[in-house]
């Protein structure tokens, strides 16, 4: 599991030197921009739930407000770019919490159908990786702190894989503005859940795949 996150972390700060890249090259000739989006979906976590709950802990909301930034390059009609986001939501009840976070990034490219209009419409594929964190804690009753280490209030949980993400996009310039909306569907296989950065034989798996929607709002 290490690998991976290693991995995600590589495509997450490679994604944005891509954008760094890109954007210098491009922005004398006004054929790049620069945009920040909001994005939100909705995230089945079955199986690890199932696991949480049979042990009196919270189960992680599957609803995700995700943040993130991204740049890109205009080469005739085709749009190339690289973009990353990170989300974090807790799930607090009683003396429980249930923390999800995670992070990740994707190159994409997308076609623009209809260059003369005002409303610009772009299918787009993106290729990326993703990571996910849960933590799970429960306040136990005891003064004692010798029972306290023995029975660890804080589950930390990971899972994570790579994704092929195809959306459609909607874009509307005004000016140097580009407001845009997007809705598509994010595949990836189903992987199992790591805890403490150990794998067990037993372990419960989750597919990370979902549909989404997504604000965007840049300059080109």
């Amino acid at each position: 599991m290490k690998n991976s996150r290693l991995l995600f972390v590589f495509a997450f700060v490679i994604s944005f030197f891509f954008i760094e890249s890109v954007y210098s090259q491009t922005i004398k000739k006004r054929e790049g921009g620069l945009y920040l989006f909001q994005e939100f979906r909705f995230q089945k976590l079955s199986s690890i739930n199932s696991s949480l709950k049979s042990y009196g802990l919270n189960s992680a909301s599957g609803l995700i407000f995700s943040s993130g930034a991204g740049g890109y390059g205009w080469f005739g009609r085709v749009k190339i770019g690289g973009e990353g986001a990170y989300f974090r939501n807790d799930n607090d009840e009683s003396n429980q919490n249930t923390e999800l976070q995670g992070f990740g990034g994707n190159f994409y490219t997308a076609y623009l159908i209809n260059p003369t209009s005002k409303v610009h419409l772009l299918p787009l594929i993106a290729l990326g990786g993703e990571s996910i964190n849960l933590l799970a804690s429960k306040e136990r009753a005891t003064t004692d702190f010798s029972q306290a280490l023995e029975q660890p209030q804080t589950l930390y949980l990971q899972t994570g894989s790579f994704y092929l993400k195809t959306a459609l996009q909607l874009e509307y310039k005004a000016q140097k503005s580009v407001m845009g909306l997007q809705i598509g569907y994010q595949y990836s296989s189903s992987q199992e859940w790591q805890l403490n950065d150990k794998i067990f034989s037993n372990a419960p798996s989750d597919q990370l795949s979902n549909f989404f929607f997504r604000f965007t709002i840049g300059l080109e």
